[in-house]
């Protein structure tokens, strides 16, 4: 797996947990305080890493662990 898999990954985890609270990009862009036109570029851009204080604030912000983002789990049977 390449380094832009895994940030890829990442991206599309914090997608399926935003869209799962029910939030927008701009909804999480204020919560987060990362600004809305980085955010777009992180998430749906060319693969480009978050930093550690960003996935602190979203993983904050969607009320789950940066653990949770960073590592695929397998759901809870």
């Amino acid at each position: 797996m390449t380094n832009a898999d895994t940030t890829r990954g990442v991206a599309d985890r914090i997608e399926n947990y935003r869209k799962v609270e029910g939030r927008s990009v701009a909804w999480l862009s204020e919560a987060s305080g990362i600004s809305y036109k980085t955010l777009r570029r992180r998430i749906y851009g060319a693969p480009e890493q978050f930093t550690l204080s960003e996935l602190s604030s979203i993983a904050r912000s969607l009320n789950t662990d940066v653990e949770h983002l960073v590592v695929a789990l397998e759901p809870a049977a």
